[in-house]
């Protein structure tokens, strides 16, 4: 008969191990693992560099940057830039008072970094702060967008209150 010890401790977790792989080797295996696949993972990369070559040259090397209307434009070869150029601001800000776009410009800047501190922060972090962002920070845009509550001659009434 056989005795069985059984131990009272427990037995001290370990990672898995984890055979180290070169970034260009886990791109061969993803990108090119059998000859099919190269095949395909090959056409696709001309067909994205020809393409991708064709919109450059379009929206940039052959565009027209300067005028005032799609007229600027006589032909089709590239993207009509003149108008955008032209038309920046109604599209951007709407018709928002031109004293006042730094308003606008703190709201953008305000949401850019917002974003970023959301992607780039710690994954081990509280999302406490990531939702008190998300309710804050609309209210507090809102508010520097209307001037905080003041009534503004350049902004139409509603009443007695201020739009």
């Amino acid at each position: 008969m056989t005795a069985h010890h059984v131990s009272p401790a427990l037995i001290v977790a370990r990672t898995a191990p984890v055979a180290p792989m070169s970034a260009a080797a886990r791109w061969r295996r993803a990108w090119f693992p059998t000859p099919a696949m190269s095949a395909l993972s090959l056409a696709l990369l001309v067909l994205f560099a020809v393409s991708g070559w064709n919109l450059f040259e379009w929206a940039v090397v052959n565009a027209h940057w300067r005028g005032t209307s799609s007229a600027a434009c006589p032909d089709d070869i590239g993207a009509c830039w003149a108008f955008v150029v032209a038309r920046w601001k109604p599209w951007l800000v709407g018709n928002y008072p031109a004293g006042e776009l730094w308003r606008a410009w703190t709201c953008f800047g305000a949401f850019a970094l917002f974003w970023t501190w959301v992607v780039r922060r710690s994954r081990a972090a509280s999302l406490q702060r990531v939702l008190l962002g998300f309710v804050l920070l609309p209210v507090a845009l809102c508010m520097l967008l209307i001037g905080g509550g003041r009534c503004h001659s350049s902004r139409p009434r509603c009443g007695a209150d201020c739009c």
